[in-house]
């Protein structure tokens, strides 16, 4: 809530799919961050956090006043239920913010042994409705990460009864779409054995698909196949939701987290991204957002499959899908006018967007799949004149083709700048020093989330009478407030000194870094459970694993099946009269149309397919 206006701005949470991206959500200002282990998070091709690892991550941002929240969102098989319990207990013990689940299994036996860890229900476990909200209330549930599926007036009328109940909702505002409700796709797991519901999507709705149609014969069969149009498109890819114009709109609804996807992201994406909502939330708590075209010009830098603003905001308008290109389309910088006079140069007119400069790597095509795409990589600034530029290519290109930014320094020197000079504000804090005798003794008060933190530390030195330059109050106040890079602000600094002390400047160093590292971990252990709660949701646990018994594994040493790919009728028969018992059919058609010739179907006597291009 911004202390001036009083307006309250959900939490901003990051992703965090390797230690960098971590450190870089933290610089840009991110309330929270969400992770995973390495076993069952949706993003199991991520970097992610081994156990060790975790304790680490949760102490610093806890340090720092930032939530996090871990993922246990895969479906949990019985064999893997035991060490999905102990991951999360492991994190119990470390003072995780909450565990978000997609397996209703594990979900009610955590919500039944171990009622202190907060649980949050995983997007992909589909919740899209009131009831739905209601149902993993039942569950345990203290917050819902909604389906992506959802506007802004169906969650502004589910807010009302969350809040009834109790219940916090988290919304995604950019990143990537899925093709289907999350936790509902199986594509993947058909087309390449990699399922979605166990964090290994292969994203087959980025791949290019061919429109089909057939009639049927007396049997039931296809026959008379041909292509809907003139080639593949990428007909099952949604672009990237952006909501950064309308942010304002969307803190204002009933919700308490704003969610970045991105956990395969670099932390140069990270820095970017969060960057541009942090500014945006705190002008709007300010009451002073307005869309900027710098922040635009960032967020579509960063990474872009062309920007919608999903069904959470554009509804169901017909937004959502980018189907002429699935892989990142970069910024819009120009359009070629013509070649130049030594026809190894392009004239391009400038959109104003971006100057191209020396490191720029850039794209211009002309086709929307971009197949006749030539690449650009600027040695050196080219001359600017009227808004037009000469680009170097290795080939001709087309008039008109368009010139897109795909790679440049910005966004790598925007990530440095924000680790170097954090936009996450430093926590407040008061200082006291006093003297017992001649020892030292620091006390500090700082302001975090979840209320007022209180620390002590008495020199393990103590300060001598001086025998010629005693040290003057003004270098202890300047050597103990030195915060460098620890994450606090001193607002108020109180000294009562009796005068004439000495000590060396490091010991006085040193007391300082002792007393900061000690206040840190103070407020991380705001977090910790109770150690005797813990060790009974331990114990609750393990007897309940003692009685728990589960299906014997599959047997090994069977023959392996055998799957076949035809393209024919004839095919498919050849592989049944072979023995084979599983057989994909993809059938072929003609590249212009049957032996009719037509390339539209006739009204009601058709079906329609979409088949996978190889």
């Amino acid at each position: 809530m911004d202390e001036g206006t009083g307006r309250r701005i959900p939490e901003l949470m990051a992703p965090a799919g390797s230690p960098e991206a971590l450190h870089a959500a933290v610089a840009a200002g991110a309330d929270a961050v969400y992770l995973s282990g390495k076993r069952f998070g949706a993003r199991r091709y991520a970097p992610n956090f081994d156990r060790e690892e975790m304790a680490g991550i949760i102490s610093y941002c806890h340090e720092r006043d930032i939530s996090v929240y871990v993922t246990i969102n895969t479906l949990i098989a019985d064999s893997e239920m035991e060490d999905a319990i102990g991951d999360a207990l492991h994190l119990y013990r470390c003072g995780v913010d909450a565990i978000i689940i997609q397996d209703i299994g594990l979900f009610a036996l955590l919500h039944r042994f171990v009622p202190g860890l907060a649980l949050h229900a995983s997007t992909q476990m589909t919740v899209h409705s009131v009831e739905g909200i209601r149902a993993v209330y039942v569950l345990g549930a203290r917050r819902v990460v909604l389906a992506r599926e959802m506007t802004l007036p169906e969650i502004t009328t589910a807010g009302e009864v969350a809040r009834e109940l109790g219940v916090g909702l988290e919304v995604f505002v950019h990143g990537a779409l899925c093709y289907s409700y999350s936790g509902q796709c199986l594509l993947s797991s058909l087309i390449g054995g990699r399922s979605g519901n166990r964090g290994a999507c292969a994203q087959p709705c980025r791949k290019p698909y061919e429109l089909v149609f057939w009639s049927e014969d007396a049997f039931g069969r296809p026959e008379r196949m041909r292509r809907a149009g003139r080639g593949p498109s990428y007909l099952l890819s949604p672009r990237d939701l952006c909501t950064y114009p309308r942010i304002e709109e969307i803190a204002a609804a009933p919700v308490d987290a704003l969610k970045i996807e991105g956990r395969m992201r670099s932390p140069e994406y990270v820095s970017a991204v969060v960057s541009v909502y942090r500014r945006a939330l705190d002008a709007a708590a300010a009451g002073r957002f307005a869309p900027s075209k710098d922040a635009m010009r960032l967020l579509l830098e960063a990474f872009n499959r062309e920007f919608t603003g999903g069904y959470l905001l554009d509804a169901r308008k017909g937004t959502v899908m980018g189907t002429d290109f699935a892989a990142n389309r970069g910024l819009l910088v120009g359009h070629v006018e013509k070649m130049g006079p030594s026809a190894k140069t392009a004239v391009v007119r400038l959109t104003g967007m971006h100057t191209p400069a020396a490191g720029d790597g850039m794209v211009i095509t002309a086709m929307p799949d971009r197949s006749d795409a030539v690449g650009v990589v600027l040695r050196r600034d080219p001359e600017v004149k009227g808004g037009m530029v000469e680009l170097p290519v290795h080939q001709r290109v087309q008039a008109g083709a368009a010139v897109y930014l795909t790679s440049g320094k910005e966004i790598a020197a925007l990530h440095q700048q924000i680790l170097h000079e954090p936009l996450r504000a430093p926590l407040p804090l008061s200082l006291h020093l006093k003297f017992a005798g001649a020892t030292p003794v620091l006390s500090g008060k700082v302001r975090t989330r979840r209320g007022e933190v209180s620390y002590e530390l008495a020199s393990a030195i103590p300060m001598e009478p001086a025998r010629t330059q005693p040290v003057p109050e003004e270098k202890l106040r300047e050597l103990i407030g030195r915060t460098g890079d620890v994450p606090y602000r001193i607002e108020d600094f109180a000294i009562d000194y009796p005068g004439g002390l000495f000590s060396p400047i490091g010991v006085i160093n040193a007391f300082r870094r002792s007393f900061f590292e000690g206040l840190g971990h103070t407020i991380a252990a705001q977090y910790l459970p109770d150690p005797e709660e813990a060790d009974a949701a331990e114990r609750r646990i393990e007897d309940y694993l003692r009685r728990r018994t589960i299906a014997p594994p599959p047997p090994f040493g069977e023959a392996p099946a055998v799957s076949v790919w035809a393209a024919t009728l004839e095919g498919v028969r050849a592989a049944v009269d072979g023995g084979c018992t599983r057989v994909c059919f993809e059938p072929s058609c003609a590249r212009n149309g049957d032996a009719g010739g037509a390339d539209t179907p006739a009204a009601g006597s058709e079906r329609m397919a979409a088949s996978l291009t190889a």
